[in-house]
């Protein structure tokens, strides 16, 4: 019995160093680091309820076996630190592609209005420029304030 808990968990510790190695490899991929992120974290949920579902056969043995349960116990205590941090691991993960995400929409934006921006400078450097001396300038805008004038006062 000793050595069937030793098993499991060794393969719980393993499934938790795996997903603990996967939760810090870096991607390019926001999207797919998203969707890896979401299917780690239920790998971990499933690690977890493994790992509470030993604790408590594993507590059970340790009263019916005494100094037998002792080294179980210890190594689950150490599984659980482990589960721990691969959690810690998790949200630290989950919070920095939130981060990303919103970077990136930032930066989207950003893009967008820079994109915009070089499509109307393309347009005013192509364009015919009419350069006025200030005389025409001035003559201009009196001619607009007097047709102002006019509207203005006929109402």
């Amino acid at each position: 019995m000793s050595q069937e808990f030793s098993q499991q968990i060794q393969k719980i510790a393993r499934d938790l160093t795996t997903i603990l190695t996967k939760l810090r490899a870096k991607t390019d991929n926001l999207v797919q680091a998203k969707t890896d992120q979401k299917v780690l974290g239920e790998e971990l949920d499933g690690c977890h309820l493994k790992l509470m579902e030993l604790d408590k056969a594993v507590q059970k043995f340790s009263e019916q076996n005494g100094q037998l349960g002792k080294p179980l116990a210890k190594k689950i205590g150490k599984l659980t630190e482990l589960h721990q941090q691969t959690i810690r691991q998790a949200e630290n993960q989950l919070s920095k592609l939130n981060q990303a995400a919103s970077h990136l929409e930032e930066y989207n934006e950003i893009l967008e209005l820079i994109l915009r921006w070089i499509e109307k400078t393309k347009i005013l450097v192509h364009g015919k420029i009419a350069w006025n001396s200030a005389s025409q300038l001035r003559e201009q805008y009196i001619s607009h304030q007097v047709t102002l004038a006019k509207i203005v006062f006929k109402r």
